[in-house]
């Protein structure tokens, strides 16, 4: 069979997949079906390899060509077959709308209806009823005209980047740029602003069906919420009104849905045919199965030390270079297999992908789901890698990140509170003792066990939380949280504030929450473990998002990736996190803005928003965060699984650097006997002269040395297949002492972990990190110097500078002081007192001693008089205009009243009164007779009243009190 036969035999068997029937000319009947696919096509001035009829009538031509030939090629041989149909033959239009360039392998399509025609990969063939729906749409209405002429954007409830953001996908849609990528931080709207698109997607460009892939099933719930919500701004209807949104739930796709939100597992799910997909499979995030790869990368690294480098450096492919497509499929997760045609989901279900969040599983294991589709892509993402740009042609429409954000008040920036203790540190040592029971907790049913120790147990900080607990660890690090909160943290506060702590596993997390009630003093509400193994987990976020408990949520992976829960106002890393993206996304938590009241509903004394704290409790800000590629190629299946593979003869080399990867990193914390059973099992082989092998099966460098040495040629001369074949037997040999059922046995021995509850931790060091400092030293220099340029310039700053007060401060002298400095870095709103605590807290961070931080700043535009006032003179303690009005007055009233002649003291109307008009200085400097007319004199009686009460007196009684409480 020629090359070309072998094509054809593969063309034809696409095509009667896609619903097509192949015929010979000799056999030619068009109406045998919907579509007819007739081979040696006649032309004029020639044959086309295929004829494609639909209803009778030629829609268009395929031209097939062997394995490795160009299609671009040939595109103008495929040109010339649309436009040279007789014209007796009956037909939709000329030149012929439809052409088809294929080697079986490899495929390309070309529409004439669209404006510029412009070939591209599909995955296989178009059924017949998707060409006849499309050659129906009259040109001016075909999907990618409609995108060259969509109507001006109404903004709505658009924010500018929001609107910068579609204005410019919609650029990249018109050009017909197959893939785009918008970049928006954390708590930028990517959602609101996907959804916005979607809506004129669908209304204004005629799009059919759009997909909507998100990370995880609670993503997919929140997603589904925001286009219930939704009001266009073009007639006020829900989205939901007009079209329809489905949450896959089931493998089946509506026909009414115009929108379709999913995870990609469950998409892959149906692609493969499968009936039923369970949800349990949607619930972890693939950004952590990207730590998880990191963890596995750190632990080998800690064990093999140079051999680790050497891996790392020549890995071994993945879904692309040498061979990829002719290996044998992994055993060891679905999503590794190819995805094959499904007839019922055809390749044109969808016009556009819609993907929140990118993270970089989607563009290796993952990205086969996406190229099935004939649609345009588009990404969101809070945090791009290059394999991210990569992938989407490096086509950023927008970038917009946490910077940018906080200069437009779209998100609050963080400061690094660094609690060390020295177990975190160091470790400690666990000493072996006769007669001394050490607690002993299975990591799988959690139940503990005391006993002796086998051997003196020395851990490190790695081992924390894993294979050794040290209760007086976390205990320390929670207890010097709650002693900060109220003087370093969040000064002043009473409440504790909405508070996220991200734990290593849900045993770590269990330990945590127990911790935080004990020594918080409070009850089961107060803190709530918030994990996919919760009960009802979506109904604990809903509480810790929009109610008063808990006050401290711990998690693992469900609220580390997009969820919203814009109370937060501080995060606690107790785990370490390799990945920068992932990293990304858990900061990301805590950098939603949220108006006042809505934060005052859950956190009544929090002020305001205007950041948020980062408590790094293990040194994870000072790490460089690695995008290194894993050796734990499976993280996510368990060792079990991985030798159970083994045990039935399956060789494969992604078992072997899995199995590598998590033998590595148990051996680092196990017992001198449990090694001593491993080598015993093994015939005398130690389980590190195990794990070598394993890695070195896989390094492609060495497998092409041998593979030169074995086939006599050069390294580079090395095929494909050799090189296959060598691997193969390398990891077939690598692979075969695990065959051993006692080795196995002993190898998944249930693990335990020691609680270390004897070492008593210390605590080193808690402050604000460097960088916050910095930031604080150099906004309180700005301030000064903003108060020192503009004495002369700005009335309000004049007049406080001035020795005596040339006239008393007015309210809208302060005010127009407030409006001066809305610019960067100070960012004052005069509507919005709340908006000096920047400054305020940056005086406190520089000079603590200075500053009063009780709680009461800040609530008043007037506070601002204070602020100025302690950075004209530092000596001056800050502290809340409130606070001094209220003393001043309390010393003007004993004055007042001990030189009254007769020895009386103001009648408690009058006090009434009195305290009234202390109370408006407070908040507006001045008072004048005129402000009686208003609340609350008006209720005590007006100006009448008060002349009846004070008399002659009241006159001086105001200018006494004007010069005296606010001057």
């Amino acid at each position: 069979m020629t090359p070309e036969q072998k094509a054809r035999q593969e063309i034809d068997r696409q095509l009667e997949a896609c619903g097509w029937i192949v015929q010979h000319p000799a056999d030619l009947n068009i109406m045998a079906g919907p579509g007819v696919a007739v081979r040696e096509f006649k032309l004029n001035g020639g044959y086309a390899d295929y004829g494609l009829y639909v209803d009778g009538k030629v829609i268009g031509v395929i031209e097939a060509k062997k394995e490795g030939a160009s299609l671009t090629g040939v595109e103008t041989q495929s040109g010339k077959y649309a436009r040279g149909l007789p014209p007796n033959v009956p037909h939709y239009m000329l030149p012929l709308p439809f052409a088809y360039e294929s080697t079986g392998l490899l495929t390309r399509f070309t529409s004439r209806l669209d404006p510029f025609p412009r070939s591209r990969d599909v995955f296989t063939f178009h059924r017949p009823e998707e060409l006849l729906r499309l050659v129906g749409i009259p040109k001016a209405e075909q999907l990618r005209a409609r995108l060259r002429n969509m109507p001006e954007l109404t903004a709505g409830k658009l924010w500018p980047i929001q609107k910068s953001a579609i204005t410019n996908l919609e650029e990249s849609l018109a050009e017909n740029r197959p893939r785009a990528l918008i970049q928006m931080t954390m708590g930028s709207g990517k959602t609101f602003t996907a959804v916005s698109q979607v809506y004129r997607l669908i209304k204004f460009a005629g799009a059919r069906r759009i997909l909507f892939l998100v990370d995880r099933n609670n993503l997919g719930k929140q997603t589904d919420n925001e286009f219930q919500i939704y009001v266009s701004p073009y007639n006020n209807y829900k989205f939901t009104e007009e079209y329809g949104v489905q949450r896959l739930t089931k493998n089946t796709i509506s026909d009414s849905a115009k929108v379709v939100i999913t995870t990609i597992q469950r998409l892959f799910s149906m692609l493969q045919g499968e009936e039923d997909f369970d949800e349990r499979n949607e619930e972890q995030s693939f950004f952590e199965d990207d730590e998880m790869d990191g963890s596995a990368t750190m632990a080998v690294t800690e064990k093999l030390g140079d051999f680790q480098t050497q891996t790392q450096t020549h890995p071994l492919p993945q879904g692309e270079g040498r061979g990829e497509d002719k290996k044998p499929t992994s055993p060891l997760k679905k999503k590794a297999i190819p995805v094959t045609y499904n007839p019922a989901i055809p390749i044109g279900t969808f016009d556009f992908i819609v993907i929140d969040e990118c993270h970089r599983s989607i563009y290796n294991q993952w990205r086969q789901v996406l190229d099935y589709f004939d649609a345009f892509i588009v990404g969101l993402t809070a945090t791009p890698t290059k394999q991210t740009l990569g992938f989407f042609n490096q086509n950023l429409v927008e970038e917009y990140n946490h910077t940018d954000a906080v200069a437009d008040n779209v998100n609050v920036g963080f400061d690094v509170y660094t609690i060390l203790t020295k177990i975190t540190k160091d470790g400690a040592e666990l000493e072996k003792e006769p007669e001394f029971f050490v607690p002993h907790r299975d990591r799988r049913s959690a139940k503990t066990i005391h006993r002796e120790l086998d051997e003196t147990v020395t851990y490190s900080p790695t081992d924390l939380d894993r294979d050794v607990v040290s209760f007086p660890q976390i205990r320390l690090i929670i207890k010097t949280f709650k002693d900060r909160l109220p003087t370093d943290l969040f000064p002043g506060r009473t409440e504790v504030p909405k508070t996220l702590i991200f734990a290593k596993n849900d045993l770590h997390a269990d330990d945590i929450v127990k911790i935080v009630r004990e020594e918080f003093g409070k009850g089961n509400d107060f803190c709530q473990k918030i994990t996919s193994k919760s009960h009802k987990p979506d109904e604990l976020l809903q509480s810790f998002r929009n109610s008063y408990f808990p006050r401290i949520a711990v998690t693992v992976d469900m609220i580390a990736t997009g969820t919203d829960v814009k109370p937060l106002e501080c995060l606690i890393f107790m785990r370490n996190i390799q990945s920068w993206s992932y990293f990304e996304q858990m900061k990301g938590r805590g950098s939603r803005v949220i108006n006042t009241n809505s934060l005052q509903a859950v956190t009544p004394d929090a002020p305001c928003k205007n950041r948020f704290v980062i408590v790094d409790a293990i040194g994870l800000c000072k790490q460089d965060k690695s995008e290194s590629k894993p050796l734990d190629r499976q993280p996510t299946v368990t060792l079990e699984r991985v030798l159970k593979e083994i045990s039935k003869g399956v060789v494969h080399p992604d078992l072997a650097s899995t199995l590598g990867a998590k033998l590595a990193r148990l051996s680092t914390n196990r017992t001198s006997r449990w090694h001593d059973d491993v080598t015993t099992q093994s015939g005398g082989t130690p389980l590190a002269c195990l794990v070598g092998p394993l890695f070195h099966s896989v390094d492609a460098d060495k497998n092409r040395e041998l593979a030169a040495e074995k086939f006599s040629v050069q390294p580079d001369e090395v095929t494909d297949q050799q090189l296959d074949e060598v691997e193969a037997e390398q990891v077939k040999n690598a692979l075969r002492p695990f065959h051993n059922p006692k080795l196995r046995e002993v190898l998944l021995r249930p693990e335990h972990q020691v609680i270390d509850e004897v070492n008593r931790d210390t605590l080193l060091s808690a402050g604000y990190d460097p960088e916050a400092m910095a930031r604080a030293q150099s906004l309180v220099a700005d301030f000064r110097r903003f108060i020192e340029a503009n004495k002369d310039e700005i009335e309000a700053i004049s007049i406080l500078y001035s020795r005596p007060h040339r006239a008393g401060l007015r309210y809208r002298q302060v005010k127009e002081l407030a409006a001066r400095l809305a610019i960067n870095p100070f960012q004052v709103d005069a509507d919005q007192p709340s908006t000096l605590l920047k400054i305020w807290n940056a005086f406190a961070a520089v000079q603590p001693g200075k500053v009063n931080t009780s709680g009461n700043h800040c609530k008043q535009i007037v506070d601002l008089v204070a602020l100025v006032r302690h950075a004209i003179n530092p000596d001056t303690p800050l502290r809340p205009l409130g606070m001094t009005v209220e003393e001043r007055f309390t010393a003007w009233l004993e004055e007042v009243q001990s030189e009254q002649a007769t020895g009386g003291k103001f009648s408690p109307e009058q006090m009434q009164w009195l305290v009234a008009i202390k109370d408006h200085i407070a908040t507006s400097l001045t008072i004048e007779q005129d402000d009686f007319d208003s609340v609350p004199f008006n209720q005590f009686g007006g100006l009448g009243r008060a002349h009846e009460l004070f008399g002659d007196r009241l006159t001086a009684i105001l200018d006494e009190l004007n010069a005296r409480l606010a001057a």
